[in-house]
């Protein structure tokens, strides 16, 4: 019985003594890495022709790391998608194609330009951007281009 006794107390304590050798790895899933996308994959917008020059805002957002108040300017440049049906300069302009997403806020906007004397809705022309550069990762999910359906 006493033999039986120390054979169970030392497998005990081997057991106990090799679990505490487990080589634990630490994840901190706050410190991943902040993606830059578009709020919205494809969204349709409804213009009035009536030969002004509407400013339509697309937003881009960052979201990761630890959801806290990011503390540096982001940036993000864009650029027009080659399956783009609208004509650049033609129904739309983008002054200017790089972002900065202030320190403090998760959301900048993308201002573009609808000529809309020059829209062909009958046609629905499809604008798409993409986010081609930034300081910090892109996504690599849909959201990393949007499509605006123009109507």
């Amino acid at each position: 019985m006493k033999n039986l006794t120390i054979k169970i107390f030392l497998i005990l304590l081997g057991s106990l003594l090799s679990v505490s050798c487990l080589d634990e790895t630490v994840r901190d899933y706050g410190q991943g890495p902040l993606v830059v996308q578009f709020k919205n994959a494809s969204v349709t917008e409804t213009f009035v022709k009536n030969g002004n020059v509407t400013d339509y805002s697309v937003p881009v957002i960052y979201y990761g790391g630890d959801n806290k108040t990011f503390t540096e300017n982001l940036t993000a440049t864009v650029a027009v998608h080659s399956s783009s049906t609208a004509k650049e300069g033609v129904e739309f302009t983008i002054p200017n194609k790089t972002v900065s997403i202030s320190a403090g806020s998760n959301t900048a906007n993308v201002v573009v330009k609808i000529n809309t004397a020059a829209l062909n809705v009958a046609a629905t022309p499809r604008l798409v951007l993409q986010i081609v550069q930034s300081n910090k990762a892109i996504s690599t999910s849909s959201t990393s281009m949007t499509t605006v359906n123009i109507k």
